[in-house]
């Protein structure tokens, strides 16, 4: 399997639990897999361009969602995780706005989202589900 293919995970190694956070996150693996699609494809960069500004929203999207799910479930490590969404955007902004070639690009952005699961979605999430699952 290729890096590029780790990116998109199978169906279920990413779940937390959350119903909201497991959804969005597959939403944004469906869109990262459209990215890899349309750019291996070569299919003009305005497409490419419009694919990664979906990729962006779609992650800012859900990265808002997720910190107002901490702040109403109080969550105690809120800021440490806004602050791992804020850099995440900013490195992504980073590779969307660099004039990496096609394959450059398509291999940044896969390895960014290969670390936003492994990292991110392994790590900082499912604290959040298991903070979720001490308070109940």
């Amino acid at each position: 399997m290729s890096e590029q293919d780790s990116a998109v995970p199978p169906e279920r190694s990413s779940e937390t639990g959350i119903e909201m956070l497991d959804y969005e996150h597959k939403m944004i693996f469906a869109t990262v897999s459209d990215f890899l699609t349309v750019s291996e494809n070569e299919l003009g960069e305005r497409i490419v361009g419009q694919v990664l500004v979906v990729l962006q929203n779609c992650v800012k999207s859900h990265f808002e969602h997720e910190e107002e799910f901490m702040r109403d479930i109080d969550y105690d490590q809120f800021a440490e995780h806004a602050q791992v969404h804020e850099d995440f955007l900013n490195r992504l902004s980073a590779f969307c706005q660099s004039s990496d070639s096609g394959e450059e690009m398509r291999i940044n952005i896969a390895r960014l989202f290969v670390e936003f699961r492994q990292t991110h979605i392994l790590n900082y999430d499912l604290r959040i589900a298991e903070f979720v699952n001490r308070m109940e």
